[in-house]
């Protein structure tokens, strides 16, 4: 018999005709076509664990006084969870010199190790693999079976009516939304002891960098605006979530001044319970709109853009969603205390779609009305936004001054600061900016992709670490190096197939062939 952890099952063949009843217990199983397991006496398994790779031998059973454990046993037929093994032990034990321990049950003797269970490991090893093998599928282009186009349209439509059906205006303006929960959140833990070691690391950083207090004052500028709120002790409701957060520090381009601004882990989790990231829906791949928005920027004569000002701290988050969305930091006294979001969260998987379905429920809003505003304005301002950013051209100077002052006005009834406003017929100190990842030349009006992120050093050696940090760091939406770029994924996607740990040097071939791929692009 083996014990495991989690789920009780029972291979078909023994569930026909094995009475449990007889064992005098009450357990739940399932009934399993076929539980393809062997017991083995002694193996060699390879773990991966923190980027290092090791060779493990496990023994199998070392003789123990008065038991007797046959060498080969044949299949498991029966996996029973630990909450039903705890009702089969007797009480009688038995340890050898190796470390194992027998404990007798009433099916028998049983053996178990003292080492904690590898499912950590294979947790943070899907973490890894996964995102990294999206890469080379065809979702991420939008390419997708028909089936799994129709429900994937039908789950999007399902998210959209729940936002419609919960959505409303405040008294001054601004929108309030609920999360998007696509499963319970009783399947939430409450994270506060991952977060409150979290918070000791952070505050660590910051003192020996010497942005505590700068940090600090972004949540008092937060607690006073009313972005977050302070929980009071006696508050406790029955289900709670909180999230780590960490320092993300950035040199603004105008005053070369240092700018820092806290960034929240929604996908931090315990083991294998779920993260807050893993309950919510994310609504659109707003990826697949980036070519059309592009394409619109480039189609007329004057390219504009702007961006909103903190625009999913300007989003109100139900009372009811609040308490999943708290973080620990300390008062002005240094006491470490209790907060919540009470607006939209960056880090969140939710919020992109959320501000999205807000702006676009808001220019509706306003259609529908028939305000002052052209409705062909509207709906041509509606197809412009990607997340926080506004992208478009116009004609002519005209043209521009009447988009500019329209835009901001109408988005301004909702509460949303749209500024930062650049065109290539304005002239500005910088000659260049960023348009949703590619570099903008103002003077030319051209758009080129940044060839500093795929330079390398030849001189150090090609790991699968590498190739994967090359892959990711391009950001090309409407293919300008798909060339160059596929054949980096075919050669990170061989990695994959050769089984290389992270840091192992490739082989000659794929070696080779990187290094012709460099000197090419």
């Amino acid at each position: 018999m083996s014990v495991i952890v989690n789920e009780s099952n029972i291979s078909k063949q023994l569930s026909e005709f094995w009475d449990l009843e007889n064992l005098g217990i009450e357990a739940e199983v399932s009934d399993e076509e076929n539980i393809d397991n062997d017991i083995m006496s002694e193996f060699e398994a390879g773990i991966s664990y923190q980027n290092k790779r090791y060779k493990v031998k496990f023994l199998g059973v070392a003789p123990l006084s008065k038991i007797h454990i046959q060498e080969n046993t044949g299949p498991i037929e029966v996996l029973l969870g630990a909450d039903v093994a705890g009702k089969l032990i007797t009480g009688r034990r038995e340890e050898s010199k190796t470390g194992l321990v027998a404990l007798e049950t009433k099916l028998g003797w049983t053996y178990t190790d003292k080492k904690d269970t590898s499912m950590n490991i294979v947790t943070m090893l899907s973490q890894e693999d996964i995102p990294v093998s999206s890469l080379w599928d065809l979702e991420m282009l939008g390419i997708r079976d028909t089936i799994e186009q129709n429900s994937r349209e039908e789950k999007e439509k399902a998210v959209m009516s729940h936002f419609l059906e919960t959505v409303r205006q405040k008294e001054d303006g601004r929108y309030e939304v609920h999360m998007p929960w696509k499963v319970d959140r009783a399947f939430l833990t409450d994270n506060y002891e991952l977060c409150l070691k979290r918070l000791e690391s952070t505050t660590r950083k910051l003192e020996k960098i010497g942005f505590r207090e700068k940090y600090h004052e972004v949540f008092r500028e937060w607690l006073v605006e009313g972005v977050i709120e302070e929980i009071p002790g006696k508050e406790l409701p029955v289900r709670t979530h909180y999230l780590p957060h960490r320092p993300v520090i950035k040199e603004t381009s105008a005053t070369s001044s240092m700018k820092i601004r806290p960034a929240f882990d929604a996908s931090a989790k315990i083991n294998n319970h779920p993260s807050l990231n893993d309950c919510l829906e994310t609504g659109d791949n707003l990826i697949e709109s980036v070519p059309a928005i592009l394409a619109r920027f480039r189609l007329k004569s004057i390219g504009v853009i702007s961006d909103i000002r903190r625009a999913f701290l300007q989003i109100s988050l139900h009372e009811k969603d609040r308490d999943f969305v708290r973080f620990l930091w300390y008062d002005n006294e240094g006491n470490i205390r209790n907060y919540r979001h009470a607006r939209v969260a960056f880090g969140v998987t939710s919020s992109p779609f959320l501000l999205m379905a807000v702006i676009n429920y808001h220019l509706l809003k306003r259609i529908s009305k028939k305000e002052r505003y052209s409705e062909e304005f509207l709906k041509n301002y509606k197809i412009v936004f990607y997340v926080d950013n506004c992208v478009t051209s116009v004609q002519n100077n005209a043209e521009l001054r009447i988009f500019v002052e329209s835009a901001t006005n109408v988005m301004k009834e909702g509460m949303f600061d749209l500024r930062g406003w650049e065109s290539s017929a304005i002239p500005s100190e910088s000659t260049t900016s960023l348009v949703l990842g590619l570099i903008w030349d103002k003077n030319s009006d051209t758009l080129e992709i940044d060839s500093e992120s795929l330079k390398f050093d030849e001189k150090k050696k090609i790991t699968k670490r590498k190739i994967l940090s090359l892959v990711s760091r391009v950001f090309d939406p409407i293919g300008f190096l798909a060339p160059v770029m596929i054949q980096l994924k075919i050669l990170l996607q061989a990695t994959w197939k050769t089984k290389e740990a992270w840091d192992d040097e490739v082989n000659d071939e794929i070696r080779k062939k990187f290094l012709k791929n460099g000197e090419s692009s």
